[in-house]
């Protein structure tokens, strides 16, 4: 997803085109369960600057089941 983000800050029709989302629609057989396996998931922002987008992204497109169903590593699914 950062790569995508690039991108569309890279190249404004990028954004225009909304390349980030339509990674997420192109994308199918989204499942559970998902591990969070940032560097720091419980700081993702230190490394991923960008981590709210992306994670607003998530949200928005998969919706809030899916992206409450993302575990941090050692807590279990």
């Amino acid at each position: 997803m950062s790569g995508c983000l690039e991108v569309e800050e890279e190249f404004p029709a990028s954004r225009t085109a909304k390349f980030a989302q339509k990674f997420f629609t192109g994308t199918t057989d989204w499942k559970t369960p998902w591990i969070n396996d940032r560097i720091y998931p419980w700081r993702p922002f230190v490394h991923v600057p960008q981590a709210n987008r992306i994670d607003t992204l998530i949200r928005d497109q998969l919706g809030e089941e899916m992206f409450r169903s993302i575990s941090l590593p050692g807590a279990g699914a």
